[in-house]
């Protein structure tokens, strides 16, 4: 089903007509917040905070209504981002579009009898964070296994969404390839490269031909195109009065000298941009300094004057807009333009060194504007502006850089205290609710998606965070600087979770009263768990070794493995295509370490590290010796939680099943290496290294000489406690 099918089949059953948040082409949003008198309440941290609970259009509550809910989340803080930047208690999820905003007793209508239902016990929710211009994916591709991490790290921060600048064809084939295996759980909007950093070339017209799209139900688009108006960090950026001559050697060596370089004249921008704009896209310039944003502003004027755009054109960076006149400034709006803004001065701000540097670099009018976006305000009081990670180019995670716009503090990255830099003295900051819409809604807006993504409003997709503090506490160290996240919801699915938060949104499956299915055929070994390492098949019987023993299990008794595994007796046979399958309950107290659950060298199987993103992974080893790409799970394990594991391999294709249902995928054509190690249930690739084996229990593992079709592994899921069928 369509994006479009989606949102229009949710909104009849709702019986309402979206408000949908405007694009940058339409009035902006209201900054105004309720002036409701707010009734008071205790966060989770101790802070008193006001609440302003909805009272939410009757086609809220009809939405909840119509449609039964997937998922409730109840008796929270939902900080919603909509126009008035309402504080509701309640949100429902179904499909992963929300269907419903408001009160819990409104939201308690869609309650049916498979609505998974969470108490947040006054946790706050938000939108999750949009990052248009951030480098984590981008800069480790085409390296996929670095590139799932980093996306991994983005979901445990709360990004849902981000944007790629710069993108190389080779890193792009490495997005497309992780999309074709389902392993993206972001939208990941990339923007392919113009000219490069140091103003390659050998990329230029990678776009020509090509139709851009900003959809929001893809995981992967390709949104646009971006271009380097000026030297950055490789040649210096271009500013209209020359660096000192104090700089360091080697930053003068890289460019910062004289006034720096422009790459680009108006006329290659404006052309750019219209031909980008035409193909669908968006075109993203990358301007660092005046003399570098004044002239991406005069092509973009321009390329507008010539043809007004159809879609967001944009500006990322925006540094020293202090130094252009209010005339230029105005730019800005009368292209109906989203900045996207660094959100602190660069470098670490605790540390006294990055402040050395750059003053002995800058032009004492540069050094005083560092970043501060004011008089870009003051010429557009009515425009949307976005912030950008432009990790890791700039320290921190989302809500360290949300500080700094709050508080004009930092994070120092060894303590992990806060500092407020005297050379950021004079910073103007904005209130917490400007800075959650930066993060959020105008972020969206900037990349194009702003009426489906960036808030919590009925038709909106189904991305939020629950937050461990309350954003809106009085204390921004508190509220901002040192919050955390303890969940991440991409559609309505769990993309990160920790602790019991895990539990409430992933809750175990209930016991199965009904009949075992029959095992499939190809069965090779089978390991219930109900007799210790006893193979009920064949010959291959496990040995304990260290702290395994029996335990209750889930169907019947189980293996219980405390950081130790079980070591087989015989090699399984894996070369023409195989499945292993069981049932896997990770201990919460180890879920932070790695945790294998087989390896023989030919194949290996594991719950990668929370850095990882806490998922399922297989790889099989080919006779080439390579690994990668791996099958993952586009969600994270649960800690505490019963999980039906699956993997096949048929010789060309290894596929990671998770509850039944196809989770991770990825090309692995060929023969598997001849070079085996013991095999060990519970043991990883690497055998001696400490925290490498399992901690939790394993039940009705099986393993198959044969690829199962998805049909039969549906089954077996499906068949729960009831398990399959013994003698």
């Amino acid at each position: 089903m369509s994006w479009t099918q989606r949102v229009s089949l949710t909104l009849a059953l709702a019986l309402i007509v979206v408000a949908c948040s405007a694009s940058p082409f339409e009035a902006p949003l209201s900054t105004t917040p309720t002036s409701t008198a707010p009734p008071t309440s205790v966060s989770l941290d101790g802070q008193s905070t006001s609440t302003t609970v909805a009272a939410t259009a009757t086609t809220t509550s009809e939405a909840a209504d119509a449609q039964q809910a997937d998922l409730l989340l109840r008796n929270g803080r939902i900080v919603t981002v909509d126009a008035e930047f309402t504080i509701a208690e309640a949100l429902v999820i179904s499909g992963g579009v929300i269907t419903g905003v408001g009160t819990d007793e409104e939201m308690a209508t869609a309650i049916g009898p498979d609505t998974v239902v969470v108490d947040l016990q006054g946790r706050t929710v938000m939108p999750g964070i949009v990052d248009p211009h951030t480098h984590h994916m981008q800069l480790v591709a085409p390296d996929q296994g670095a590139m799932l991490a980093a996306q991994d790290y983005m979901l445990s921060v709360g990004t849902t969404t981000s944007g790629a600048p710069s993108v190389r064809p080779d890193q792009l084939a490495a997005f497309e390839a992780l999309d074709d295996q389902g392993a993206l759980t972001q939208r990941v909007h990339v923007y392919l490269n113009h000219n490069g950093v140091c103003d390659e070339r050998e990329d230029t017209g990678l776009f020509a031909g090509r139709t851009f799209t900003q959809d929001p139900s893809l995981r992967l688009a390709v949104a646009g195109v971006k271009l380097f108006a000026d030297g950055g960090t490789c040649n210096g950026f271009a500013i209209s009065e020359p660096f000192r001559d104090t700089a360091p050697q080697n930053l003068k060596d890289r460019g910062f000298h004289d006034h720096g370089s422009l790459y680009l004249t108006a006329a290659e921008v404006s052309d750019v941009a219209s031909a980008v704009d035409a193909a669908g896209g968006i075109t993203v310039v990358h301007a660092i300094g005046d003399v570098a944003v004044s002239e991406a502003l005069r092509g973009l004027e321009a390329a507008y004057e010539a043809k007004p755009f159809v879609h967001h054109q944009r500006i990322d960076h925006n540094s020293f807009t202090q130094l252009l006149t209010p005339a230029q400034l105005s730019t800005y709006g009368r292209l109906h333009m989203t900045p996207v803004v660094f959100p602190q001065p660069w470098g670490n701000g605790c540390s006294e060194e990055t402040a050395g540097v750059w003053e002995s670099i800058l032009p004492e009018d540069f050094y005083e504007s560092v970043e501060d976006t004011a008089a870009l305000r003051d010429a557009n009081p009515d425009m949307r502006i976005a912030w950008h990670g432009d990790a890791p180019n700039l320290p921190g995670d989302p809500f360290h850089l949300m500080f700094t716009l709050v508080a004009a503090g930092a994070i120092d990255l060894e303590t992990g205290d806060a500092c407020y830099p005297d050379w950021w003295t004079g910073w103007h900051t904005v209130d917490v609710e400007e800075a959650i819409r930066m993060l959020t809604i105008n972020a969206a807006a900037a990349m194009g998606i702003g009426d489906a993504v960036g808030s919590i409003e009925v038709g909106k997709v189904g991305d939020v965070l629950v937050l461990a503090n309350d954003i809106l506490g009085t204390d921004p160290e508190i509220a901002v600087a040192h919050n955390s996240v303890i969940a991440t919801l991409v559609d309505g699915s769990t993309a990160f979770c920790v602790g019991e938060m895990c539990n409430l949104l992933n809750p175990s499956p209930a016991p199965v009263s009904g009949d075992c299915v029959p095992p499939p055929d190809g069965v090779q070994s089978w390991w219930p768990g109900d007799t210790g390492g006893d193979d009920l098949i064949g010959d291959n019987h496990g040995s304990f070794l260290d702290r395994t023993r029996v335990d209750r299990g889930y169907v019947g008794d189980a293996l219980r493995m405390d950081l130790s595994s079980m070591a087989l007796s015989e090699q399984p046979y894996l070369a023409d295509g195989f499945t292993i399958e069981g049932w896997v309950y990770v201990e919460a107290a180890t879920f932070d370490r790695g945790n294998n659950l087989f390896n023989n060298n030919q194949f290996f199987l594991r719950k990668n590290l929370p850095a990882e993103g806490g998922g399922f992974a297989a790889f099989v080893k080919l006779s080439d010796g390579s690994v990668e790409p791996r099958a993952q799970s586009a969600t994270a394990a649960v800690p505490e939680k019963w999980t039906h594991v699956g993997v096949t391999w048929d010789q060309r294709t290894l596929n990671l099943y998770v509850d039944g249902q196809l989770s991770g995928s990825s090309a692995r054509a060929g023969t598997l290496v001849s070079e085996t190690v013991e095999p060990r249930v519970g043991s990883g690739e690497q055998t001696d290294v400490d925290g490498n084996d399992f901690s939790g229990l394993l039940d009705e593992l099986t393993i198959y000489d044969r690829p199962l079709e998805p049909s039969e592994i549906a089954s077996i899921h499906a068949a729960g406690s009831a398990g399959k069928c013994k003698g």
